[in-house]
């Protein structure tokens, strides 16, 4: 925010200010140079009509999010994203996880536990996977069953509950779960943060070099006239 405010700032005023300098030299400025002012008086002219534009379309979706259709739609449409997708059910997972593992040691049963669990869940899909898997498990079946049948959880840890369950010890296996699903979760982030910070130097650098070269090729166009 801090870089696109610096940038905006650079375009609307500081550009305009030197180029304004070579209006009386007769000469055409270089595209990159008429791009950059084009940009500069729609920021100027136009600024304020395009944030009042975006204050109201966040005011409307804030409001279609309180459709709780809508909101499943979204979510929904959020899983499918490549990457984001994979880390909402990750984070999603790892909440699932250390609750029910927290509530499972703690004496409570376990349908209780998936009860109170599910509500720490912020995506609407899996909350609903984990309303159907507790439904499932009041019928008698095993938990992992209706988590993999689900088709939304990762297989790691459908599979460690499986075990625990099997073997007598499920608020182990919830708790080592949970433990394995964090450590994957951290790694994640972290990969995606050391891959967004020279991205986003990248982008930020290459705007910075293009207003540069939108006040230098008016100067080298001149001082080639001068030469002239």
């Amino acid at each position: 925010l801090v870089s696109i405010g610096v940038i905006t700032l650079l375009i609307a005023y500081v550009v305009p200010k030197v180029v304004e300098q070579f209006d009386g030299v007769g000469q055409q400025l270089p595209l990159l140079t008429r791009i950059m002012i084009s940009i500069s008086d729609f920021i100027v002219n136009s600024g304020w009509l395009v944030l009042a534009v975006l204050i109201a379309a966040s005011f409307v979706w804030k409001q279609l999010l309180k459709n709780e259709a809508f909101l499943t739609r979204i979510h929904r449409l959020m899983l499918r994203i490549p990457g984001l997708g994979s880390l909402i059910t990750q984070l999603e997972t790892a909440r699932l996880l250390n609750t029910l593992s927290i509530m499972v040691n703690s004496g409570s049963p376990l349908l209780e536990s998936l009860k109170i669990s599910r509500e720490t869940l912020h995506n609407r899909v899996i909350r609903q996977a984990v309303a159907d898997a507790t439904e499932r498990v009041r019928e008698g079946q095993l938990l992992s069953k209706t988590l993999a049948d689900s088709k939304v959880f990762p297989p790691i840890s459908v599979y460690m509950i499986a075990n625990g369950e099997h073997s007598g010890e499920l608020g182990q296996s919830l708790d080592h779960a949970a433990r394995q699903q964090e450590n994957l979760l951290t790694s994640v982030i972290s990969v995606a943060t050391r891959l967004i910070e020279p991205l986003l130097i990248i982008i930020f650098g290459a705007l910075v070099l293009a207003i540069v070269l939108a006040i230098l090729l008016p100067i080298l166009q001149l001082n080639n006239l001068t030469q002239f």
